[in-house]
Protein backbone atom coordinates (compact mmCIF):
# COMPACT_ATOMS: atom_id res chain seq x y z
CA UNK A 1 0.00 0.00 0.00
CA UNK A 2 1.31 3.41 -0.32
CA UNK A 3 2.43 4.98 1.88
CA UNK A 4 1.46 8.29 1.79
CA UNK A 5 -2.24 7.23 1.32
CA UNK A 6 -1.81 5.18 4.68
CA UNK A 7 -0.24 8.06 6.45
CA UNK A 8 -3.21 10.09 5.27
CA UNK A 9 -5.30 7.78 7.32
CA UNK A 10 -3.09 7.08 10.23
CA UNK A 11 -5.25 9.62 12.86
CA UNK A 12 -7.94 7.10 12.45
CA UNK A 13 -6.13 3.69 13.29
CA UNK A 14 -4.17 5.40 16.16
CA UNK A 15 -7.39 6.78 17.77
CA UNK A 16 -8.91 3.26 16.57
CA UNK A 17 -5.85 1.65 18.95
CA UNK A 18 -6.17 4.62 21.42
CA UNK A 19 -10.12 3.59 22.20
CA UNK A 20 -9.10 -0.09 22.73
CA UNK A 21 -5.50 0.25 24.47
CA UNK A 22 -6.28 -0.30 28.27
CA UNK A 23 -5.34 -3.95 29.49
CA UNK A 24 -9.09 -5.04 29.47
CA UNK A 25 -10.28 -3.35 26.71
CA UNK A 26 -13.59 -5.00 26.99
CA UNK A 27 -16.75 -4.74 24.31
CA UNK A 28 -16.99 -1.22 24.05
CA UNK A 29 -13.44 0.15 23.38
CA UNK A 30 -13.88 -2.65 20.55
CA UNK A 31 -17.03 -1.64 19.14
CA UNK A 32 -15.47 2.32 19.17
CA UNK A 33 -12.53 0.49 17.45
CA UNK A 34 -15.38 -0.78 14.64
CA UNK A 35 -17.15 2.78 14.56
CA UNK A 36 -13.62 4.66 13.40
CA UNK A 37 -12.36 2.57 10.92
CA UNK A 38 -15.83 2.52 9.11
CA UNK A 39 -16.01 6.10 9.34
CA UNK A 40 -12.61 6.36 8.30
CA UNK A 41 -12.40 3.62 5.37
CA UNK A 42 -14.78 1.84 4.74
CA UNK A 43 -16.29 -1.93 5.06
CA UNK A 44 -13.40 -3.50 3.35
CA UNK A 45 -10.85 -2.23 5.91
CA UNK A 46 -13.48 -3.30 8.80
CA UNK A 47 -13.23 -6.72 6.88
CA UNK A 48 -9.30 -6.58 6.76
CA UNK A 49 -8.34 -4.98 10.09
CA UNK A 50 -11.03 -5.75 12.48
CA UNK A 51 -9.35 -9.00 13.79
CA UNK A 52 -6.06 -7.57 14.07
CA UNK A 53 -7.38 -4.89 16.52
CA UNK A 54 -8.66 -7.28 18.57
CA UNK A 55 -5.98 -9.22 18.70
CA UNK A 56 -3.54 -6.31 19.44
CA UNK A 57 -5.79 -3.91 21.24
CA UNK A 58 -4.52 -5.69 24.74
CA UNK A 59 -1.52 -3.68 24.90
CA UNK A 60 0.39 -0.14 23.55
CA UNK A 61 -0.61 -0.32 20.08
CA UNK A 62 1.53 2.40 19.39
CA UNK A 63 5.43 1.77 17.47
CA UNK A 64 8.39 0.77 19.63
CA UNK A 65 10.76 3.49 19.10
CA UNK A 66 13.19 2.41 15.93
CA UNK A 67 16.53 1.48 16.04
CA UNK A 68 18.97 3.33 14.16
CA UNK A 69 19.53 1.45 10.55
CA UNK A 70 22.98 2.39 8.77
CA UNK A 71 22.22 -0.05 6.00
CA UNK A 72 18.93 2.13 5.04
CA UNK A 73 18.62 3.33 1.42
CA UNK A 74 19.38 6.45 0.70
CA UNK A 75 16.75 9.14 0.97
CA UNK A 76 15.19 6.49 3.64
CA UNK A 77 14.28 7.45 7.25
CA UNK A 78 12.78 4.36 8.72
CA UNK A 79 12.44 0.55 7.78
CA UNK A 80 9.63 -2.22 8.75
CA UNK A 81 9.90 -5.09 7.65
CA UNK A 82 11.34 -4.77 4.38
CA UNK A 83 9.68 -1.69 3.19
CA UNK A 84 11.50 1.59 3.57
CA UNK A 85 9.92 4.77 4.71
CA UNK A 86 11.49 7.36 2.86
CA UNK A 87 11.84 11.35 3.86
CA UNK A 88 10.15 12.45 0.96
CA UNK A 89 6.67 10.45 2.03
CA UNK A 90 7.09 11.82 5.80
CA UNK A 91 7.39 15.67 4.59
CA UNK A 92 4.26 15.28 2.48
CA UNK A 93 2.16 13.42 5.08
CA UNK A 94 3.15 15.98 7.42
CA UNK A 95 2.50 19.04 5.19
CA UNK A 96 -1.19 17.12 4.39
CA UNK A 97 -1.85 16.45 7.82
CA UNK A 98 -0.50 19.97 8.85
CA UNK A 99 1.52 18.16 11.94
CA UNK A 100 5.32 17.88 13.06
CA UNK A 101 8.15 15.56 11.17
CA UNK A 102 8.20 13.61 13.88
CA UNK A 103 5.17 12.70 14.46
CA UNK A 104 4.39 12.18 10.50
CA UNK A 105 7.30 9.97 11.01
CA UNK A 106 5.48 8.16 13.93
CA UNK A 107 2.60 7.52 11.88
CA UNK A 108 4.30 6.02 8.85
CA UNK A 109 6.19 3.37 10.81
CA UNK A 110 2.63 2.54 12.85
CA UNK A 111 0.92 2.13 9.88
CA UNK A 112 3.77 -0.21 7.62
CA UNK A 113 3.58 -2.36 11.45
CA UNK A 114 0.02 -2.25 10.41
CA UNK A 115 -0.43 -3.30 6.69
CA UNK A 116 2.56 -5.73 7.29
CA UNK A 117 0.14 -7.46 10.18
CA UNK A 118 -2.77 -7.53 8.00
CA UNK A 119 -0.56 -9.00 4.56
CA UNK A 120 0.45 -12.17 7.12
CA UNK A 121 -3.16 -12.61 8.81
CA UNK A 122 -5.56 -11.60 6.13
CA UNK A 123 -3.62 -11.87 2.75
CA UNK A 124 -7.29 -12.39 0.48
CA UNK A 125 -8.68 -9.46 2.13
CA UNK A 126 -5.50 -6.76 1.38
CA UNK A 127 -5.83 -5.73 -2.36
CA UNK A 128 -9.72 -4.51 -1.81
CA UNK A 129 -8.54 -2.82 1.42
CA UNK A 130 -5.67 -1.20 -0.46
CA UNK A 131 -7.42 -0.92 -3.92
CA UNK A 132 -10.19 1.25 -1.65
CA UNK A 133 -7.63 3.23 -0.17
CA UNK A 134 -5.66 4.43 -3.34
CA UNK A 135 -8.65 5.18 -4.97
CA UNK A 136 -10.05 7.53 -2.06
CA UNK A 137 -6.19 8.83 -1.93
CA UNK A 138 -6.35 9.73 -6.11
CA UNK A 139 -9.95 11.32 -5.38
CA UNK A 140 -8.76 13.22 -2.92
CA UNK A 141 -5.43 14.76 -5.40
CA UNK A 142 -7.97 15.15 -8.06
CA UNK A 143 -9.80 17.56 -5.97
CA UNK A 144 -7.18 19.26 -4.59
CA UNK A 145 -5.25 19.98 -8.32
CA UNK A 146 -8.66 20.94 -9.43
CA UNK A 147 -8.86 23.22 -6.61
CA UNK A 148 -5.53 25.08 -6.88
CA UNK A 149 -4.87 25.33 -10.82
CA UNK A 150 -5.51 29.01 -12.32
CA UNK A 151 -8.98 29.42 -13.99
CA UNK A 152 -9.15 30.17 -17.61
CA UNK A 153 -11.66 32.30 -19.41
CA UNK A 154 -13.03 29.72 -21.38
CA UNK A 155 -13.61 27.32 -17.78
CA UNK A 156 -15.63 30.48 -16.39
CA UNK A 157 -17.30 31.12 -19.84
CA UNK A 158 -18.42 27.38 -20.04
CA UNK A 159 -19.61 27.40 -16.05
CA UNK A 160 -21.55 30.38 -16.67
CA UNK A 161 -22.95 29.07 -19.57
CA UNK A 162 -24.71 26.14 -17.18
CA UNK A 163 -25.64 28.74 -14.52
CA UNK A 164 -26.94 31.51 -17.25
CA UNK A 165 -30.30 32.74 -15.22
CA UNK A 166 -28.54 33.45 -12.07
CA UNK A 167 -24.73 35.33 -13.74
CA UNK A 168 -25.80 36.04 -16.97
CA UNK A 169 -29.39 36.23 -18.08
CA UNK A 170 -30.26 37.80 -21.38
CA UNK A 171 -33.10 40.11 -22.34
CA UNK A 172 -36.25 37.79 -22.55
CA UNK A 173 -40.25 38.07 -23.21
CA UNK A 174 -43.19 35.70 -21.05
CA UNK A 175 -45.47 34.67 -23.58
CA UNK A 176 -48.35 32.51 -24.04
CA UNK A 177 -49.34 31.19 -27.35
CA UNK A 178 -51.63 28.86 -29.22
CA UNK A 179 -51.00 26.35 -31.71
CA UNK A 180 -52.59 24.47 -34.34
CA UNK A 181 -50.97 21.36 -34.61
CA UNK A 182 -49.86 19.24 -37.61
CA UNK A 183 -49.34 15.87 -38.49
CA UNK A 184 -46.04 14.48 -39.02
CA UNK A 185 -47.12 13.72 -42.78
CA UNK A 186 -49.41 16.09 -43.30
CA UNK A 187 -50.71 17.19 -46.67
CA UNK A 188 -50.71 20.47 -48.50
CA UNK A 189 -54.00 20.87 -48.02
CA UNK A 190 -54.18 19.40 -44.25
CA UNK A 191 -51.61 22.43 -43.77
CA UNK A 192 -54.03 25.08 -45.72
CA UNK A 193 -56.90 24.21 -43.25
CA UNK A 194 -54.48 24.33 -40.40
CA UNK A 195 -53.09 27.68 -41.40
CA UNK A 196 -56.54 29.44 -42.51
CA UNK A 197 -57.84 28.35 -38.47
CA UNK A 198 -54.55 29.92 -36.84
CA UNK A 199 -55.09 32.70 -38.82
CA UNK A 200 -58.66 33.44 -37.60
CA UNK A 201 -57.46 32.59 -33.84
CA UNK A 202 -55.33 35.54 -33.75
CA UNK A 203 -57.59 37.90 -35.36
CA UNK A 204 -59.77 37.14 -32.60
CA UNK A 205 -57.22 37.33 -30.08
CA UNK A 206 -56.31 40.48 -31.29
CA UNK A 207 -59.51 41.61 -31.20
CA UNK A 208 -59.96 40.45 -27.50
CA UNK A 209 -56.69 42.03 -26.27
CA UNK A 210 -57.62 45.63 -27.49
CA UNK A 211 -61.42 45.27 -26.29
CA UNK A 212 -60.57 46.90 -23.52
CA UNK A 213 -57.27 48.61 -21.52
CA UNK A 214 -55.37 45.57 -20.15
CA UNK A 215 -54.58 45.22 -16.29
CA UNK A 216 -50.60 45.47 -15.11
CA UNK A 217 -48.53 42.56 -15.56
CA UNK A 218 -48.83 40.53 -12.03
CA UNK A 219 -45.51 41.28 -9.80
CA UNK A 220 -42.88 39.03 -9.38
CA UNK A 221 -40.18 39.29 -7.29
CA UNK A 222 -35.97 38.90 -7.53
CA UNK A 223 -35.75 35.03 -8.72
CA UNK A 224 -39.24 34.66 -8.26
CA UNK A 225 -39.77 36.03 -11.63
CA UNK A 226 -37.45 33.35 -13.44
CA UNK A 227 -39.01 30.13 -11.57
CA UNK A 228 -41.80 29.25 -13.68
CA UNK A 229 -44.73 26.25 -12.58
CA UNK A 230 -48.14 25.33 -12.65
CA UNK A 231 -49.21 27.78 -10.05
CA UNK A 232 -48.59 31.00 -11.98
CA UNK A 233 -49.97 34.17 -10.67
CA UNK A 234 -53.30 35.37 -13.19
CA UNK A 235 -52.65 37.44 -15.85
CA UNK A 236 -54.98 39.85 -17.78
CA UNK A 237 -53.62 39.27 -20.98
CA UNK A 238 -53.25 35.01 -20.42
CA UNK A 239 -57.00 35.14 -19.51
CA UNK A 240 -58.14 36.74 -22.36
CA UNK A 241 -56.05 35.10 -25.10
CA UNK A 242 -56.99 31.63 -23.70
CA UNK A 243 -60.91 32.56 -23.69
CA UNK A 244 -60.59 33.63 -27.38
CA UNK A 245 -58.79 30.34 -28.40
CA UNK A 246 -61.92 28.73 -25.84
CA UNK A 247 -64.32 30.68 -28.39
CA UNK A 248 -63.69 29.73 -31.60
CA UNK A 249 -65.04 26.58 -33.36
CA UNK A 250 -62.03 24.33 -34.47
CA UNK A 251 -63.48 21.38 -36.65
CA UNK A 252 -61.60 18.17 -36.19
CA UNK A 253 -58.03 19.90 -35.60
CA UNK A 254 -56.03 20.26 -32.59
CA UNK A 255 -55.27 23.60 -30.27
CA UNK A 256 -52.62 23.76 -27.57
CA UNK A 257 -52.67 26.94 -25.63
CA UNK A 258 -50.17 27.46 -22.82
CA UNK A 259 -47.97 29.81 -21.22
CA UNK A 260 -44.34 29.55 -21.14
CA UNK A 261 -41.41 30.13 -19.26
CA UNK A 262 -39.44 33.44 -20.28
CA UNK A 263 -37.66 33.41 -23.67
CA UNK A 264 -34.74 34.82 -25.02
CA UNK A 265 -33.70 35.73 -28.37
CA UNK A 266 -31.40 32.31 -29.03
CA UNK A 267 -34.34 30.23 -28.27
CA UNK A 268 -33.23 29.60 -24.04
CA UNK A 269 -35.74 29.62 -21.59
CA UNK A 270 -34.82 31.77 -18.91
CA UNK A 271 -36.03 29.66 -15.84
CA UNK A 272 -34.24 28.28 -12.65
CA UNK A 273 -35.99 25.29 -13.21
CA UNK A 274 -33.91 23.52 -15.32
CA UNK A 275 -30.97 21.90 -14.78
CA UNK A 276 -29.55 22.58 -17.99
CA UNK A 277 -30.32 24.84 -21.03
CA UNK A 278 -33.31 23.51 -22.52
CA UNK A 279 -34.46 25.31 -25.93
CA UNK A 280 -37.52 26.49 -28.06
CA UNK A 281 -37.54 26.63 -32.01
CA UNK A 282 -35.81 29.51 -33.56
CA UNK A 283 -38.12 31.03 -35.42
CA UNK A 284 -40.75 30.73 -32.17
CA UNK A 285 -38.14 32.66 -30.27
CA UNK A 286 -37.08 35.45 -32.45
CA UNK A 287 -41.24 36.21 -32.82
CA UNK A 288 -41.51 36.22 -28.94
CA UNK A 289 -38.84 38.33 -28.42
CA UNK A 290 -39.51 40.85 -31.35
CA UNK A 291 -42.88 41.71 -29.56
CA UNK A 292 -42.83 45.20 -27.53
CA UNK A 293 -45.45 46.12 -26.05
CA UNK A 294 -47.92 43.69 -23.43
CA UNK A 295 -50.77 42.25 -24.92
CA UNK A 296 -48.77 42.72 -28.65
CA UNK A 297 -49.91 39.60 -30.76
CA UNK A 298 -47.36 37.98 -33.23
CA UNK A 299 -47.90 37.40 -36.93
CA UNK A 300 -48.08 33.31 -37.50
CA UNK A 301 -45.30 31.35 -36.80
CA UNK A 302 -44.84 27.86 -38.51
CA UNK A 303 -42.72 25.74 -37.26
CA UNK A 304 -42.35 21.39 -36.92
CA UNK A 305 -45.07 21.64 -34.34
CA UNK A 306 -48.01 23.25 -36.55
CA UNK A 307 -48.84 27.04 -36.81
CA UNK A 308 -48.60 29.58 -33.46
CA UNK A 309 -49.88 32.43 -32.05
CA UNK A 310 -48.09 34.45 -29.64
CA UNK A 311 -48.90 37.35 -27.09
CA UNK A 312 -46.86 39.24 -25.37
CA UNK A 313 -47.15 38.91 -21.02
CA UNK A 314 -44.48 41.35 -20.34
CA UNK A 315 -40.70 41.71 -21.22
CA UNK A 316 -37.68 40.94 -19.48
CA UNK A 317 -34.39 42.73 -19.12
CA UNK A 318 -31.02 41.24 -19.11
CA UNK A 319 -28.75 40.75 -16.14
CA UNK A 320 -25.31 40.35 -15.85
CA UNK A 321 -22.89 39.31 -12.55
CA UNK A 322 -19.01 41.09 -12.97
CA UNK A 323 -16.36 38.59 -13.75
CA UNK A 324 -14.74 38.61 -10.93
CA UNK A 325 -17.92 37.30 -8.67
CA UNK A 326 -18.77 35.18 -11.02
CA UNK A 327 -15.39 33.76 -10.65
CA UNK A 328 -15.98 33.85 -6.82
CA UNK A 329 -19.36 31.87 -6.68
CA UNK A 330 -18.15 30.06 -9.17
CA UNK A 331 -15.11 28.72 -8.34
CA UNK A 332 -16.45 24.82 -6.42
CA UNK A 333 -18.35 24.78 -10.11
CA UNK A 334 -15.32 25.04 -11.92
CA UNK A 335 -13.26 22.56 -9.78
CA UNK A 336 -15.58 19.99 -9.85
CA UNK A 337 -16.50 20.61 -13.34
CA UNK A 338 -12.22 19.70 -13.91
CA UNK A 339 -12.53 16.61 -11.25
CA UNK A 340 -14.96 14.88 -13.38
CA UNK A 341 -12.79 15.73 -16.39
CA UNK A 342 -10.01 14.29 -14.81
CA UNK A 343 -11.55 11.26 -13.30
CA UNK A 344 -13.13 10.57 -16.76
CA UNK A 345 -10.26 10.71 -18.43
CA UNK A 346 -8.12 8.55 -15.75
CA UNK A 347 -11.16 6.10 -16.07
CA UNK A 348 -11.17 6.01 -19.81
CA UNK A 349 -7.17 5.08 -19.45
CA UNK A 350 -7.55 2.74 -16.85
CA UNK A 351 -10.05 0.67 -18.82
CA UNK A 352 -7.39 0.34 -21.62
CA UNK A 353 -4.94 -0.77 -19.20
CA UNK A 354 -7.21 -2.95 -17.63
CA UNK A 355 -10.34 -5.21 -18.73
CA UNK A 356 -12.90 -5.01 -16.69
CA UNK A 357 -15.04 -8.63 -16.34
CA UNK A 358 -17.95 -9.13 -14.28
CA UNK A 359 -19.35 -12.60 -13.43
CA UNK A 360 -22.82 -13.38 -15.27
CA UNK A 361 -24.04 -14.70 -11.66
CA UNK A 362 -23.31 -11.47 -10.13
CA UNK A 363 -26.69 -10.01 -9.65
CA UNK A 364 -27.93 -12.79 -8.08
CA UNK A 365 -24.45 -13.62 -5.82
CA UNK A 366 -25.34 -9.77 -4.94
CA UNK A 367 -28.75 -9.83 -3.81
CA UNK A 368 -27.75 -13.20 -1.77
CA UNK A 369 -24.99 -10.94 -0.19
CA UNK A 370 -27.46 -8.54 0.78
CA UNK A 371 -30.35 -10.66 2.21
CA UNK A 372 -27.39 -12.52 4.37
CA UNK A 373 -26.54 -8.82 5.69
CA UNK A 374 -30.62 -8.03 6.35
CA UNK A 375 -30.81 -10.83 7.92
CA UNK A 376 -27.47 -10.91 10.34
CA UNK A 377 -27.89 -9.88 14.10
CA UNK A 378 -27.28 -6.45 14.77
Amino acid sequence: MNALARGRLSAAFRDCADAASSPRPGRRALVKCGALLVAGSGALLIAACGPLLIAACGGDPRPPAPTSVESLAPGSIARVGSEEIAAATVAAIAAAERIPIAEARDRAVFDALFAAGARTDLPDLVPAAESTVLARALMRMIWREARTAPVSEEELADVTAHHFVEFDRPAGARVVHAVVRIAERATEAQKSEARALAARLRSHVEAALRSTALEPAPRRDGDKAFEFGPNEPPDDVASRFTAAVSELEKGKLEVTTERLPVVAADGRLVDFGFASPQYVLEPFAKAATALGTRGDVSDLVATDYGFHVIALLERTAEYRVARVERLRQLSDDIARARARRTRRTMLEQARARSAVEVATNADGLMEALARDAAAAPR
